[in-house]
């Protein structure tokens, strides 16, 4: 799990940039309406403004494959905590079958230790990543926010509202 939470930031640190390009071509677009450019150039402007919107929302797209593969890892650990639990089963079962058998297997306390473990490592890997999909979405809704900004300046067409990415379980 740890290698996919590791893209996080990566992918976070591009949608903040692409984010920080479209509000400075915002404040083009509004100090171009306000200098009385044609308002053709200032919608056109305004355009390039939302596609640079469109950048940000594939950069949260990104954020949230990210997301998936972790949600993967996540479902990995949990077969492998009920293989784990099952095997623990069986192995118990054998030595009660033959109870002067012991190979030094772990016991229920070392195999409970050790799925609490998994347990936590899941609980703290969907928070990693529900903590990045929420900024995501933040970066995303600020992108919005900006090429609204953009149109309104010219009173232009609204941009596509984004789509926000979900979290996961």
């Amino acid at each position: 799990m740890n290698s996919s939470l590791g893209a996080f930031s990566a992918q976070l640190g591009q949608e903040q940039a692409d984010l920080a390009t479209e509000a400075a071509l915002e404040q083009q677009v509004i100090t171009e309406s306000q200098n009385g450019t044609d308002n053709n150039q200032v919608c056109s402007d305004a355009d390039t403004v939302a596609s640079d919107g469109d950048t940000v929302d594939s950069d949260g797209d990104s954020v949230s494959s990210d997301a998936d593969t972790t949600e993967s890892d996540v479902t990995g650990v949990r077969n492998d905590i009920g293989n784990l639990q099952g095997a623990a089963t069986a192995l118990q079962n054998a030595q009660a079958a033959l109870p002067s058998y012991d190979d030094g297997a772990p016991t229920q306390s070392t195999v409970n230790q050790t799925i609490a473990s998994a347990q936590q490592a899941i609980s703290s890997a969907i928070g990693t990543a529900n903590t990045a999909i929420a900024q995501a979405n933040g970066y995303e809704n600020q992108g919005y926010q900006d090429a609204q900004g953009a149109a309104n300046a010219g009173n232009c067409a609204a941009p596509a509202q984004p789509y926000t990415q979900p979290t996961i379980a």
